[in-house]
């Protein structure tokens, strides 16, 4: 064999073992963007399932301190529809989050948020809506839920979304 000939040789066979290790670096780019994309829409759906559960948990709240303030009317058929287009809400809301939570952001939903709520209803949304007055412990059970989604749950709530947030930092970062 002529050296032209095992010089051909040697130069195909580079040829051909640049393009496979090529290919199989373009494949491993692309599955690692597949992979990174996938990440970033589950991130953005537990983005928005936070968002509306916040939204919602105001709303009722906010709601709720009107009624209080103006009294409720048993005849009144607007506070009444009012009251259960917020509620629905943030019955949904509040399930579309338990799905898309963190083990942790779950832990605390179902172990520290779901106590609160329901001692406000317990107490404040029974009393607004079927007696007279509100008593001393009915308004602490309001307040401390008014903390709990005001202060409580945006903290709880951001640990979840770091991996959003620096995706979008590095991002920013890019030329």
């Amino acid at each position: 064999m002529s050296s032209a000939t095992v010089a051909a040789v040697i130069a195909a066979s580079a040829g051909l073992l640049g393009a496979l290790l090529a290919s199989a670096g373009t494949y491993s780019v692309e599955r690692f963007r597949a992979h990174a994309a996938l990440r970033e829409k589950a991130q953005e759906r537990q983005l928005a399932s936070i968002e509306a559960f916040l939204l919602a948990t105001h709303a009722w709240h906010d709601f709720l301190v009107l009624v209080g303030e103006l009294g409720w009317t048993q005849n009144d058929s607007d506070r009444i529809n009012e009251m259960d287009r917020r509620v629905l809400q943030r019955d949904q809301a509040y399930r579309r989050l338990l799905l898309l939570s963190s083990p942790r952001l779950y832990r605390w939903l179902t172990e520290t948020y779901a106590p609160v709520e329901y001692e406000v209803r317990r107490t404040y949304v029974h009393q607004i809506r079927f007696e007279n007055h509100v008593d001393d412990g009915a308004k602490q059970a309001r307040r401390a839920y008014s903390k709990l989604i005001r202060e409580d749950l945006p903290e709880v709530a951001r640990a979840d979304l770091t991996g959003l947030r620096d995706a979008r930092r590095l991002a920013d970062r890019r030329p």
